[in-house]
Order: C-alpha cells, then sequence, then structure tokens
C-alpha cells in the first residue's frame, strides 16, 4: 500500500512539475498570449511578461520549442489520468474490494 502510494506521489509531483508548471503556464499561456497578440494586435512584449512563469531562453516564440512544450502538457495529462487509475487500484486492493467482471454465461460455453 505504502509503495503504491509513494509511486502515486510521485507521479503527481512529476506531473505537477513539469506538465502543469513548464507545460501548460509557460507554452500553453504562451500560445494563447501570442494568438491574442496576432488578433488584437496588442504589443507582444508587454502582454507576454505578465503571463510568462519560467525564466525566458532564447527559444521562446520558436514553434518547435513551443509545440514541445504543449505536447508535454499533452503527456502530463495522459500520466495523470493513468496515475490515478494505479492509486485507485491500489486503494481497492488495499480494502479487499471484489471487482466483477463479466463473464459469458454457462450455457454460451464450449
Amino acid at each position: 500500500m505504502m509503495n503504491g502510494i509513494r509511486y502515486a506521489l510521485l507521479s503527481a509531483v512529476t506531473v505537477a512539475g513539469f506538465g502543469f508548471v513548464d507545460g501548460f503556464l509557460d507554452h500553453v499561456t504562451n500560445a494563447f498570449v501570442g494568438l491574442y497578440t496576432f488578433v488584437s494586435g496588442q504589443e507582444a512584449d508587454r502582454v507576454e511578461r505578465a503571463f510568462r512563469v519560467l525564466p525566458p531562453t532564447l527559444l521562446v516564440g520558436d514553434f518547435f520549442y513551443e509545440a514541445m512544450g504543449i505536447l508535454e502538457f499533452a503527456g502530463a495529462v495522459i500520466a495523470a489520468y493513468y496515475a490515478y487509475r494505479f492509486l485507485r487500484a491500489v486503494v481497492t486492493q488495499r480494502s479487499g474490494a471484489v471487482r466483477l467482471t463479466a463473464t459469458r454465461p454457462i450455457a454460451a460455453r464450449s
């Protein structure tokens, strides 16, 4: 039980750190801000400084760099889903609950 909870905690920290902070707050919001400034015609530097979470690098604004950050967020969402399923299975196993599975009727078996 404790190993499962430790694994889920490590997964949560990893997903929150890389997926949410770097992927979502840094890249996804930057993509939306870039789209907003393009559509509205505002000055990009002023709006970009308001939403930047991490210190800017030389690659900020590069398509490949921003696309990898958005994919990082997508991967983190998938990882969070499977970590949740894993933790739920560990808790279910620990509590001794029985999972019912669908089987074929006895008459249909050969």
